[in-house]
């Protein structure tokens, strides 16, 4: 049996591709490929619409204190990167949903008007990265605060999973020192 196989593959080769043989393999390849890219578009539109839902989430949480949407947007066991610090303790929130719940509320009574603005999003398969811009005016100031973060957040079975949320180093230091004044006005 192995004889007449390579005495076939011998006979193919030998006799030169054929125009038929070409456009079969091509046909194939193609079909192939516009099969996985409709898979990866959908698969990344569905990661898109979960990301930016989950952006959304954040920002209701922020603006009226309501937290019920981070429970349909992020998984239940979701690891938030880095473990955030409350403002008024420095004590760090464990780095699940419960845990992110409470740093928004910390966040929220900081800064009652903070927002994240969504500039751009990137995203490939499970995973979706994005640049934010971070506004809110810490309790305490009549100054409002601007800053660049990044955001990166693994989705699967349409929630989040895990997210880093990475403020720019310099910002933070502004933050820091904005914040010095206003929280006398917090712990008390």
């Amino acid at each position: 049996m192995e004889t007449q196989q390579s005495t076939r593959r011998s006979a193919s080769l030998s006799a030169g591709p054929t125009r038929r043989g070409l456009l079969s393999g091509l046909g194939g390849g193609l079909a192939a490929t516009l099969l996985c890219a409709t898979n990866s578009v959908g698969a990344s539109s569905m990661t898109e619409e979960t990301a930016r839902m989950a952006m959304g989430a954040l920002n209701q949480a922020l603006a009226i204190g309501d937290d019920s949407r981070l429970d349909n947007d992020f998984a239940p066991d979701v690891v938030v990167h880095p473990r955030y610090r409350m403002v008024a303790t420095g004590r760090e929130v464990s780095p699940d949903l419960a845990g992110l719940k409470a740093a928004l509320a910390d966040i929220r009574g900081a800064a009652p008007d903070a927002q994240l603005i969504t500039d751009s999003l990137v995203v490939v398969d499970n995973q979706a990265t994005g640049r934010v811009t971070v506004r809110g005016t810490p309790v305490g100031t009549d100054e409002p605060i601007q800053a660049s973060a990044l955001v990166f957040m693994v989705i699967n079975a349409g929630r989040v999973s895990e997210m880093w949320f990475c403020l720019d180093p310099y910002a933070t230091m502004a933050i820091i020192a904005s914040l010095s004044d206003g929280v006398t006005a917090l712990s008390v």
